[in-house]
């Protein structure tokens, strides 16, 4: 057990680092359980130990906690999954794109920013506001510069969408 405490950490390190990297639910979740076998191979040295001492009750209570605990990250990873395959919207990620809309030059409001999660990639529906001066070229122009500080920004991005509208 005290060995498996140091190859399951390694190996959760190492998962979580990739699975961030790529962006993989396969990895992170393997991670989890990596993370998961360190934990409760500590939790069994630790009731080991304390049943040589003469603390025997311990050892039922660490069964529960590793069974609790074990329930609990498999939740969490049918929570991520399921999001994923029904093209979950995150949230602070429309918040992060429209601020760095706002911050492009001829863009005089973002009206509505709408973010879906397709597998791995993020596409982006987006309406914004431009002087009704503006020439179509110009609002062109616009969208170019807006499509391009905001890839910029998100790498994680595969798709963006950008509605014209006039200010009123």
């Amino acid at each position: 057990a005290a060995v498996s405490i140091g190859g399951n950490y390694i190996a959760y390190r190492y998962c979580r680092c990739a699975g961030t990297k790529f962006h993989s639910q396969a990895l992170l979740a393997n991670g989890s359980v990596n993370w998961a076998d360190a934990v409760t191979s500590f939790a069994v040295v630790l009731a080991v130990v304390a049943a040589n001492f003469g603390f025997d009750k311990l050892d039922y209570i660490v069964g529960i906690l590793i069974g609790l605990w074990i329930a609990k990250i498999a939740l969490d990873g049918l929570e991520k999954s399921v999001r994923e395959l029904l093209d979950f919207s995150p949230g602070e990620q429309s918040d992060r794109i429209a601020d760095v809309a706002r911050g492009v030059a001829g863009v005089a409001a973002v009206r509505e920013v709408k973010t879906r999660l397709v597998g791995r990639k993020l596409l982006v529906d987006m309406e914004v506001a431009i002087a009704r001066e503006c020439t179509l070229g110009e609002g062109l122009g616009i969208v170019q510069r807006l499509k391009q500080r905001v890839l910029l920004d998100q790498r994680d991005i595969d798709e963006i969408s950008v509605r014209l509208a006039t200010v009123k």
